[in-house]
């Protein structure tokens, strides 16, 4: 008997831990460590355009200047480091909600996409 409950939590464990690993593209783990992995990532500004168009342009405009969000495009916000876009797409800052369900490289991607073509249109 004690050894089908050592058996049976073994196999509960390793569901477990199957279940905390992810097939998305993320790191899991805190949002600290993934977005430092995320900034580490070179993104593809061509590819992440169509995040951009879907997830950010409602409110921070077509062109990076601002809706209701504000513009990515002008300074301060166009200062930012990458570090500090990635942590404000996972965590949200202010009220712009938290975009963790983005895969890293959606957000690499994104985030290549506003500074680089973004910015120089």
């Amino acid at each position: 008997m004690r050894t089908l409950a050592t058996l049976a939590l073994t196999v509960l464990l390793a569901l477990s831990a199957a279940a905390c690993s992810s097939d998305d593209g993320s790191t899991g783990g805190n949002s600290a460590t993934r977005a430092g992995h995320v900034a580490s990532l070179t993104g593809d500004g061509a590819k992440g355009a169509t995040t951009y168009d879907a997830k950010c342009a409602g409110c921070h405009g077509a062109d990076g200047k601002g809706v209701s969000g504000p513009s990515l495009v002008a300074s301060p916000k166009a200062d930012l480091t990458t570090q500090a876009m990635v942590t404000a797409v996972l965590d949200g800052k202010g009220t712009m909600p938290s975009f963790s369900t983005l895969t890293d490289e959606e957000i690499a991607n994104t985030i290549a996409y506003v500074k680089g073509e973004l910015r120089n249109k």
